[in-house]
This record gives C-alpha cells, structure tokens and sequence, in this order.
C-alpha cells in the first residue's frame, strides 16, 4: 500500500473534526492543529493549509521517531509538542489545539475560568489548568504543556491558547467546547456581577458520580 493510502479512515476522522473546529469558529483559518496515535504512528493536520477545506490526503503520518512518511507536506509548527506529549502520557491517543476567542483571553490574564457554574464543567474539565509559557514550536513550550496535563486534560497555555487531550477525538474535542463555553460563562458573570457558583457540597456529589 503506497503511503498515501495508509490509515485513510483516521486521516478522514482527523480532517473532519479539524474542519469542524474550524466551522464552530474555535480556530483561524490556518490555525490550530489536531493529531491522533494510531498504533505506533501519529496523524496530524499539516501547515499553510485552510483548516476549513482541510481534506485526508492533507493529514501527515509520522513514524514512531517523528519522522514525516507524507513529505510532500508540511507538519504543523507544533508537532513537537503533540509528539512530547504521546511519549509522556501513553494512554492518549488524541490532543486538539486552538485559539478560540473567549478561553484564549484568559491565557492573558491572572483570572482563572470558573468551572464551578454548571455540572457540565465540573464534570468534563474540572479544574482548568495554565501550562507556563514558551515559544510557539519550541522543546519549551512541548515540555511546559506535557507535564501540565499530569493536572489536568484540559488546559490554557499562557499567551498562546487551549489544549485538550482525550483517548479518542471525541473526548478532547468536547473538551475544548466545554472550556470555551465555561470562558464565557465566566465572561457574562463577571459583566454582570453576578455569581452563584456550585457549593463545595454540590461539586462534591459532581465528583463522585
């Protein structure tokens, strides 16, 4: 089977959430970046190429080493941080990273999301966490993020944006949606001044189901 043949269905399923990312205005044209392990392979969506028409034969494949076997294509700025991330936390097989507008701000800030509005939030993300900043494409910012998601599966990387983990695509693209939705939340809480958030009690009952 020639190269670009090989994992066709997880390269659709990569494309398809990527352009889904795109259409739900959680990501820029050419931003973000989506990838999924498939056995001792990583699929990742690739550079310079509109996220929102992104087709499978666009997805890369790398070998386990974080070889490119797609060359005709350019990987993402940010592989090496996908890559560092597989080989930290084993039972991940997908991450999906963005800039959406509302959870990103707070990357900015020293005001942390509130997760405790809703049952939803509690539940899916728990606590956000920040990962410290580094350069965009850099061991840096690959080590700073991978060891943050020892805390949580879902967290804001200082001046940069958000990123979600999850063993299928699914889980981590839900995430992203669920801290986007908790960013705003917390946005129309603090324009309002108002706040009731879930009592420790309550949060408690959350945890345990």
């Amino acid at each position: 089977m020639e190269t670009k043949d090989l994992y066709l269905k997880e390269r659709k399923e990569v494309a398809r959430f990527m352009r889904r990312l795109y259409k739900k205005g959680l990501t820029t044209s050419l931003g973000g970046n989506i990838s999924k392990r498939v056995g001792e392979h990583f699929l990742i969506t690739p550079s310079e190429i509109d996220k929102g028409t992104l087709k499978a034969k666009n997805v890369i494949i790398l070998d386990k080493n974080g070889n490119n076997l797609t060359q005709w294509i350019t990987p993402s700025r940010e592989t090496s941080m996908h890559l560092q991330i597989y080989k930290d936390h084993a039972t991940i097989n997908a991450i999906v990273h963005c800039h959406t507008i509302f959870a990103s701000s707070f990357s900015g800030m020293d005001i942390p999301i509130n997760a405790h509005l809703i049952a939803e939030s509690r539940m899916i993300i728990k606590e956000p966490v920040v990962a410290p900043y580094g350069l965009l494409g850099t061991p840096e910012l690959a080590k700073n993020v991978s060891e943050t998601f020892a805390e949580n599966k879902v967290l804001i990387m200082e001046n940069h944006g958000i990123t979600a983990i999850g063993s299928e695509m699914i889980k981590a693209f839900n995430r992203i949606e669920v801290l986007e939705n908790a960013a705003k939340m917390t946005f129309i809480t603090h324009l309002m001044n108002e706040e009731r958030s879930l009592s420790e009690d309550q949060l408690e009952q959350i945890d345990n189901l």
